[in-house]
């Protein structure tokens, strides 16, 4: 169990963490995971307008909590502070991808090799296709001629980064957040391709979305039906369970969205639950693990969540933590409320 002096050092350090309940638990092992009574649970004490600066190969401070009652549009919600390089998309249903406008050189007279050159430029426009998979599920497959360039892909909330690979392929899998899904791929020279997919199956699963910047050391758990910690029904990224059992109602599973090798990239964690599930009577219960690392300790890092409820509702949740300093590296804040509990009903 933790020393209170690591208790009082949460309570003084991690007060800015927006709306979260947490604890410290010491070294990797967590069995006893949830707070003991009297522990910690800390609510915003940041004063309107806060913006933190943003750390090295962090993610800086985002908003406060919200809860946004409609799914948000495609494009970049996230805060420009979560993405360094951001900038402004504008994606509707009839311009579904604005382009930055690429300043015009002087006029020069038309060469004979225009038409043939108009034809290479058009065959390297990027073109993206989106696939249905079980689960509602969207596998996303991205031919360019930029080849090894890094990728963001939107989505309904999300954004993730991989690389194309040397003849300027990508092929990622992504959730679905609206029947209707609309991906939106962007270029760091502002090219991109848009796809879009009918997911008539999304209706029938719950889906969280955790998503950050870098090596922030954050992962998503999910424990169903009261599972232990480590044990049978508790789905995390070493037992991430499987889409089978999703799709029989057995149970839910974690996959993960953008490329986690890349350097300082943006990447997401999302778990699926299947809403006509034949199990008992029960529930499912989120925490959200920061493990304090060399790279992150006594810095800032920022994460996101978006939850996906009845109706197509998404709610988001921002977070702002400042990690304790480097003499806590191996323990892990646990993070509470950052997406909301399930409770399921036997059908």
């Amino acid at each position: 169990m933790i020393p209170m002096s690591r208790y009082a050092l949460m309570g003084g350090t991690v007060a800015t963490a927006v709306g979260i309940g947490f604890f410290m638990q010491s070294g990797p092992s967590r069995e006893a995971y949830y707070a003991p009574e009297g522990s910690v649970q800390v609510a915003s004490v940041s004063p309107a307008g806060y913006q933190p600066e943003p750390a090295q190969d962090q993610a800086p401070g985002l908003s406060d909590p919200q809860e946004v009652v409609e799914a948000a549009p495609p494009g970049r919600p996230l805060s420009d502070a979560l993405d360094e390089n951001a900038t402004s998309i504008d994606a509707s249903a009839s311009e579904p991808m604005q382009m930055a406008a690429i300043e015009a050189a002087p006029e020069a007279p038309a060469a004979a090799t225009a038409p043939a050159l108009t034809e290479v430029m058009a065959a390297c426009d990027p073109v993206m296709e989106a696939r249905v998979e079980p689960a509602a599920m969207v596998t996303i497959s991205l031919t360019s001629c930029q080849p090894d360039q890094r990728v963001t892909m939107h989505h309904n909330g999300m954004m993730v980064q991989a690389m194309t690979d040397s003849d300027g392929k990508l092929e990622m899998l992504m959730p679905a957040l609206s029947e209707q899904a609309l991906y939106i791929a962007e270029f760091p020279n502002r090219e991109g391709a848009v796809a879009q997919a009918d997911v008539t199956s999304l209706p029938e699963y719950e889906r969280v979305v955790l998503q950050w910047r870098g090596d922030a050391a954050l992962s998503l758990s999910a424990q169903e039906f009261g599972a232990a910690w480590g044990g049978e029904g508790h789905i995390r990224a070493d037992a991430p369970g499987s889409v089978e059992n999703a799709v029989t109602g057995a149970g839910g599973f974690l996959t993960k969205a953008g490329d986690f090798t890349l350097e300082n990239s943006l990447r997401a964690e999302v778990y699926t639950f299947p809403r006509n599930v034949q199990r008992a009577e029960g529930g499912v219960e989120f925490t959200i693990d920061a493990e304090v690392t060399a790279v992150n300790c006594d810095k800032e890092i920022g994460a996101q969540s978006l939850q996906l409820g009845d109706g197509g509702k998404l709610t988001v949740r921002e977070l702002v933590l400042p990690v304790p300093d480097c003499s806590g590296i191996g323990d892990y804040i646990v993070l509470k409320n950052m997406a909301e509990d399930l409770k399921v009903a036997l059908n």
